[in-house]
């Protein structure tokens, strides 16, 4: 498919860059390759469900583990994601996809040291056809001026949000409580 040799691609300019010593381009190289990883898994969950209905929980598991076992070694993270019934559509599901890859990725980026393992925990639940979902884990936190006015925000803070915003007509909440916080809600339908 299309995606895996994209994928390929990346991945040969990746080693060129490597062999140049070019940390910021291998960095930018990485979410790259993740972003287009998550579009693959999306598409792959969806076309062997016949593009119907996704479990949200299965969905944003698939997701977050990819995103994290790449960019991190698999002893050096916990993740855990509750059990859940709740069915999205297509269309919601390439958007959570793209959202989760990036809060997984700045998780690593930003919550992760070499001393202590990175902790990230999601809860996910259903009330009065509400999706909410609380993404933790055990890093640095955020700034404070990201957390009152959105100020400083990398271009993948601004795609989360522009995302839940926009396309899910959802809204996102931050929080620092032992680390980063991430609160998104969505309606379901």
């Amino acid at each position: 498919n299309n995606l895996s040799a994209l994928i390929g691609l990346l991945q040969i300019e990746k080693m060129k860059i490597e062999n140049e010593s070019n940390l910021i381009n291998i960095d930018f190289l990485n979410q790259l390759i993740g972003r287009v990883e998550s579009l693959i898994i999306i598409h792959k969950v969806l076309t062997r469900g016949n593009w119907k209905n996704v479990n949200l929980c299965d969905l944003l598991h698939r997701i977050i583990d990819n995103s994290l076992k790449g960019m991190i070694q698999k002893n050096k993270v916990r993740l855990y994601i509750n059990e859940c019934n709740i069915l999205i559509n297509s269309d919601k599901a390439h958007h959570l996809a793209m959202i989760f890859n990036e809060i997984a990725t700045n998780s690593v980026k930003y919550g992760s040291n070499q001393k202590a393992k990175l902790l990230v925990d999601v809860k996910i639940e259903k009330k009065n056809n509400i999706a909410n979902i609380i993404f933790k884990d055990n890093g640095a936190g955020f700034p404070e001026k990201l957390l009152k006015k959105f100020e400083g925000a990398n271009i993948g803070m601004q795609l989360i949000k522009e995302t839940v915003e926009r396309n899910l007509n959802g809204s996102l909440n931050l929080k620092n409580e032992n680390g980063a916080k991430i609160i998104i809600r969505f309606p379901i339908d």
